[in-house]
């Protein structure tokens, strides 16, 4: 082990019911790593089937200590911190750190593709492409992640926090796509402000937004 780089965390990620989350992909990354020191890099490892997780030789400093599952309705809280920064002291052992993970709300964007377009034009110069994903209250822009894809059809996940005012907004280049009201996408048009309250009755339901590409426009 390198001088310096004898600190250890260990802890669990747990569900907002304290339930520990096994396979969760956990990260820790140092924040306050002074210009011209050589960085700590960025630390993973998964979660065991109790949620426990363990990181060893790191350096004195401040940490992001976050946790994701992807596919599941859980929230990225390396994408949604809620948690402070942790303070890690050199020869430090801290134990029993945790890690909360809170259900979200899922925005799923259905996008169907008869003519092939992104298959046929996403994988040239200049590509035909399409994305999907919110603005955070911040101005922090979070895509969406293609969670299938065939010849005709792709589809999109987002997991964003509830009670929380987000603008939601897909792009098109080099497409024309239309939304569910047949109204065709243009870059210039305004984000679509969303919020939903976790107490809704909506809630434990996604909001699917379907889109239709109707032909590439060079």
């Amino acid at each position: 082990m390198l001088a310096g780089y004898d600190a250890t965390v260990t802890g669990k990620v747990v569900d907002d019911k304290n339930k520990g989350l096994a396979a969760a992909d956990v990260i820790i990354a140092r924040m306050d790593a002074p210009p011209n020191a050589n960085p700590q890099p960025t630390l993973r490892t998964t979660s065991d089937k109790e949620g426990s997780f363990e990181f060893k030789g790191l350096s004195e400093g401040s940490y992001l200590v976050c946790a994701r599952i992807l596919g599941s309705n859980f929230l990225d809280s390396c994408a949604w911190p809620s948690s402070p920064l942790l303070a890690v002291a050199d020869k430090q052992v801290i134990s029993n750190y945790v890690v909360v993970l809170e259900t979200g709300k899922e925005l799923i964007a259905d996008v169907a593709d008869a003519g092939e377009v992104l298959e046929t034009r996403g994988n040239v110069t200049g590509a035909a492409t399409f994305m999907f994903g919110v603005w955070a209250p911040n101005g922090e822009w979070h895509p969406a992640r293609m969670t299938s894809r065939t010849r005709k059809a792709r589809q999109y996940l987002l997991v964003v926090p509830f009670d929380k005012p987000i603008k939601i907004k897909a792009y098109a280049h080099k497409l024309n796509v239309e939304d569910e009201t047949a109204k065709k996408l243009k870059r210039e048009d305004p984000p679509v402000a969303f919020q939903e309250a976790k107490a809704s009755a909506t809630a434990s339901s996604p909001k699917r937004l379907r889109f239709t590409i109707r032909n590439y426009e060079p």
